[in-house]
């Protein structure tokens, strides 16, 4: 539990994976150790719901968007849509925190410019959610074949190097490799190509990607 309220995931996720079909609290629990869900595999999104919605407010705001997003990536947008009310409940008006499981519903729902208007209001708020409010905006321009702004793609470059060593930082230096070179900014991008590839966390066909 230590290791999901502080990274989000677990270093023995892979053990906790048949207890996510379980019918308790302990499938929302080894559902939020994993670093990410897969299509087919076995969870118990109905007792996942259940107990988050059960958790006090303050865990159900730290928690809710990774967890809503694992459901969001594997197309539960139902699930996604019952975490969000559940921190909706006693939240205060323009929480970070819920605005940016709104943003990405509304990104998986194909609303993509409300979306990006939901995540630059939360990047104007400099929250601790704005690594993965700035990483959703990065993401949604870039698969959209939009070019990300300049300044997004300084904080994009200055977040990766804060939060190296950990998979947020990985992500955040993808997308900033993605963003240069979809600004035509070809030397930066293969320079931080290079950085990318010798990344520990970043897998090789990750880095391939990239080129």
């Amino acid at each position: 539990m230590a290791e999901v309220m502080d990274e989000r995931q677990a270093s023995n996720a892979a053990q906790l994976i048949p207890q996510m079909a379980c019918d308790s609290a302990t499938a929302l629990w080894a559902t939020l150790a994993q670093a990410e869900l897969r299509q087919g595999q076995s969870v118990n999104a109905e007792a996942v719901a259940l107990a988050f919605a059960g958790l006090p407010p303050h865990l159900r705001r730290h928690l809710g968007p990774d967890l809503s997003g694992k459901f969001i990536d594997i197309g539960d947008s139902t699930t996604a849509q019952r975490i969000r009310s559940a921190m909706e409940r006693a939240a205060p008006e323009h929480d970070p925190a819920l605005e940016l499981t709104k943003a990405r519903l509304e990104r998986a729902q194909g609303n993509t410019d409300r979306a990006g208007q939901t995540l630059d209001a939360i990047l104007m708020q400099e929250s601790e959610f704005l690594p993965e409010a700035l990483l959703e905006r990065a993401e949604a321009a870039l698969l959209n074949g939009g070019a990300i702004a300049p300044d997004q793609i300084t904080l994009l470059q200055s977040l990766a190097f804060e939060h190296q060593g950990t998979e947020l930082g990985a992500k955040l230096l993808e997308a900033e490799v993605r963003a240069h070179a979809m600004a035509g900014d070809f030397a930066m991008a293969f320079s931080r190509l290079a950085e990318a590839k010798s990344d520990p966390l970043i897998p090789p066909e990750r880095g391939d990607a990239l080129a």
